[in-house]
Order: C-alpha cells, then sequence, then structure tokens
C-alpha cells in the first residue's frame, strides 16, 4: 500500500456533501506511536510512502476553521 483515498464526502448539517479536504491523517504504528502524518488535498486524498507492511491504524481529524475577514 503506498497511500490511501480519504473518506467519501460527509453530509453537513444542512444536508450538503463536504470533501474532506485540508484534514490530517494520522498513522500510527502497531505500539502506538505516531509514525508520520499528511494533509489531505481537495479531493480528499493523502498518500504516505515507505511503509514497512507491518501493521498500523490511520486516523484522520478535521482542522478548525478560521473564519473569513
Amino acid at each position: 500500500m503506498t497511500g490511501g483515498r480519504g473518506a467519501d464526502p460527509v453530509p453537513e448539517a444542512s444536508g450538503r456533501r463536504q470533501e474532506p479536504n485540508d484534514a490530517q491523517v494520522t498513522r500510527i504504528d502497531a505500539a502506538g506511536n505516531v509514525v508520520t502524518t499528511a494533509t489531505t488535498g481537495e479531493n480528499g486524498s493523502y498518500a504516505f510512502t515507505d511503509l514497512d507492511g507491518g501493521e498500523c491504524t490511520v486516523m484522520a481529524a478535521d482542522r478548525p476553521r478560521r473564519p473569513p475577514t
């Protein structure tokens, strides 16, 4: 595996679908250590390189949005 596609678009409270762009994706090894992080692109894609073939967990979190200025 050389990377992954982020989650499919998720519904907002308004019922519109939102792409998961600019989310932080974290890869955690089997011992619970953070190995690397990535940021999703406009279409929710991200990639991890140099995977060692062991087990890992991938977690994604939306970044807080700044209000428009």
